[in-house]
């Protein structure tokens, strides 16, 4: 059976199913852009604002940023190659799929959400 036949095979709910994947793929994928941007401008604002350490305060908080945007990146990709298998081998997500695709999805929002809280506070922090 080719590809074709079963792509006319697959129900309403796989072809949803497939669809919500695609979504998600999707999303990790911006998350992923934006958790290489945001690295890429702490960086840039450590460098030309404080290039002296001693001049920083809450120096902590810069390895919280950079932890929390690694660790959002990591979960986005592996939630990103979980998928595309997935729908690469027009596979319906078993019970544990579902479940660890959302675990992985959550851990990469929250991490972002907490690296950007932590940049937001270290820019005030030595701002003000």
């Amino acid at each position: 059976m080719d590809k074709e036949e079963k792509l006319s095979d697959l129900t309403p709910a796989q072809k949803a199913r497939q669809a919500g994947q695609t979504l998600l793929y999707d999303t990790c994928k911006h998350l992923t852009t934006l958790n290489t941007g945001s690295i890429v401008v702490l960086a840039t604002f450590l460098e030309k604002f404080f290039p002296k350490p001693k001049d920083r305060e809450w120096d902590f908080l810069v390895a919280v940023v950079f932890s929390a945007f690694i660790t959002s990146m990591v979960s986005s990709v592996a939630t990103m190659l979980a998928l595309s298998r997935n729908i690469f081998y027009l596979r319906d997500a078993t019970e544990t799929g579902t479940r660890t695709g959302a675990v992985s999805v959550c851990i990469s929002v929250a991490a972002f959400i907490a690296g950007i809280v932590a940049l937001i506070v270290f820019v005030l922090k030595n701002y003000y």
